[in-house]
């Protein structure tokens, strides 16, 4: 089961929510305001951004039957029947409460433009194959990505 969650929260991505904040805290200690309890919260938030949104990937894409067990590329825990639908989704859920709570301190920080951040953030994570417009599916996938996973997250 432990080797199912892991191929769920996508290691080989998690990357993409470091960098970034590796990036910005580069620049913050190069303009010597860098905080590294700040770093670390971000690095923590965009990690469970990113697995939220790979989990919210994995399970919807299921859902609306983009992906099955004939899948070519990387397996998908759901499609293949190693996790339920509802477990994912429920996990997706928890991922994303995580990366809130773990928010609330640079919320304190950096005040509202952070919650701003945020919220569009963990709805752009959803909202990348879930909701009334999938962004992945038409075509604005990844340039989401490298707003929010770029110039967002740097910043």
């Amino acid at each position: 089961m432990l080797r199912a969650w892991w191929l769920s929260f996508r290691p080989k991505t998690l990357t993409a929510a470091i960098i970034p904040v590796v990036v910005g805290t580069a620049l913050a200690l190069r303009a010597g305001e860098m905080q590294w309890w700040i770093s670390a919260f971000a690095i923590a938030s965009a990690l469970m951004i990113q697995v939220g949104t790979n989990l919210f990937n994995d399970a919807l894409d299921f859902k609306k039957g983009a992906d099955g067990e004939d899948r070519l590329g990387p397996k998908r825990v759901t499609a293949s029947g190693m996790l339920s639908l509802r477990q994912v989704m429920g996990m997706a859920f928890l991922s994303f409460a995580l990366a809130a709570a773990l928010g609330i301190p640079l919320v304190i920080h950096g005040g509202w433009p952070i919650v701003a951040i945020g919220i569009i953030s963990l709805f752009c994570g959803y909202a990348y194959t879930g909701g009334p417009f999938p962004l992945a599916y038409k075509g604005l996938g990844d340039l989401f990505v490298v707003i929010f996973f770029g110039w967002v997250a740097v910043g």
